[in-house]
């Protein structure tokens, strides 16, 4: 055979390789969601359970806030499990669960929990944590504390002021009355730069006198890998100084649903901020939203300078098929839809209003929980 023919049927070889390699990468990567005349931008979410393992706490006495009966009332998406009290005090027993609902007691509250709370947020699990609880989030995250803000009520009826706008939207008010029917229940007393703030009030003190404080807080703490192969993200800690059982008006219902979504959404929105940052982008308002069937919920956003701007709508890859429709300022329309996380991203925004859409087109459960975030270019 000439020379010639071997370098050819080599040349072949190698094309024919290359067509391999690039229909092989074809089937591997997912495609982006186009509208007509539009280019929307969908990022491909990690790989995460098809449902996020749940656990509330259970003690012999001091049964003040039981969280399983909201989440029985939410349904078949909040299916969760009983975790005896003694049972934390084993740090194997945290890679059973993603989220957990350490509820108010007496008991249990000492180092040997607050340990295994901190290594358990430390390696991306959600933990809220209500009223006495206070005791064992203080020990296990020291550095969010904030001493001049603790403190003890009394039974007591107050107006608590909403202090952030994603909760505002949620609630449709920027007041919630919250009722207090036990005295010495634990102030909020968390502070700093990651502990954010989103119910305050001015409260009548056990030893007298009156104070502000925070009484809904949240921060995000760690971010090393699982044992149980779940991937290294920040976890996160939800406070409440108030009660489940307490709390019955519209309002106080809308936001005690508020809470569980927050918590099961927790990874997804500690995901969404960090994709935020790495990219370039500050984190500027997120709204956390359920949906029960085809609903439709809008909102706005206004923005104070022109420059980039992202959407991103987060969710659980558990069969819910979503819609994000965005329209800038000078009326553009940008439109994507996807059964997991989504990203639209504008790179030549103007600065004013800007509306954004989500419709839920198919969802397994009624209440699904989903985030939308926006944020701004920090350059």
């Amino acid at each position: 055979m000439s020379k010639f023919a071997i370098d050819s049927l080599v040349a072949g070889g190698l094309a024919v390789a290359l067509l391999l390699v690039i229909g092989v990468d074809k089937l591997l990567t997912k495609p982006t969601a186009t509208a007509p005349g539009r280019v929307a931008i969908v990022e491909p979410s990690p790989v995460r359970a098809k449902q996020l393992r749940l656990a509330v706490s259970q003690t012999e006495k001091d049964k003040w806030d039981d969280m399983g009966q909201l989440l029985d009332h939410l349904g078949a998406g909040y299916v969760y499990q009983r975790v005896p009290m003694r049972d934390l005090y084993d740090p194997k027993k945290y890679d059973d669960f993603d989220v957990l609902f350490l509820t108010c007691s007496s008991e249990g509250n000492d180092p040997a929990v607050a340990s295994n709370v901190r290594q358990f947020v430390a390696k991306g699990g959600t933990l809220y944590a209500s009223d006495w609880r206070y005791l064992v989030v203080a020990q296990a995250f020291p550095d969010m504390v904030a001493r001049s803000l603790e403190g003890e009520g009394t039974f007591q009826k107050l107006e608590a002021d909403v202090v952030d706008p994603g909760l505002q939207d949620a609630l449709g008010t920027k007041r919630v009355p919250l009722k207090f029917n036990l005295d010495r229940w634990k102030t909020a007393a968390f502070g700093g730069d990651r502990v954010k703030v989103l119910i305050k009030a001015r409260y009548k003190k056990q030893e007298g006198g009156m104070s502000e404080t925070p009484l809904l807080v949240k921060f995000s703490f760690g971010g090393k890998a699982r044992s149980d192969s779940h991937g290294a993200h920040e976890g996160t800690v939800i406070f409440t100084s108030f009660h489940n059982e307490a709390q019955n008006s519209e309002v106080e219902t809308k936001l005690l649903k508020y809470l569980v979504f927050s918590a099961v959404t927790a990874q997804i929105e500690s995901e969404i901020n960090q994709t935020m940052i790495k990219g370039g982008f500050s984190p500027q308002k997120s709204n956390l939203l359920s949906a029960s069937g085809q609903s439709e919920v809008a909102y706005s956003y206004q923005s104070k300078k022109a420059g980039k701007v992202r959407f991103i709508l987060g969710f659980q890859e558990q069969g819910a098929r979503l819609k994000l429709t965005v329209v800038s300022p000078d009326g553009k329309k940008r439109e994507a839809e996807g059964t997991s996380t989504i990203v639209l991203e504008e790179s030549s925004a103007v600065a004013g209003e800007w509306r954004y859409t989500v419709t839920a087109l198919s969802v397994p459960f009624p209440d699904f929980p989903f985030t939308l975030t926006v944020g701004e270019s920090q350059q």
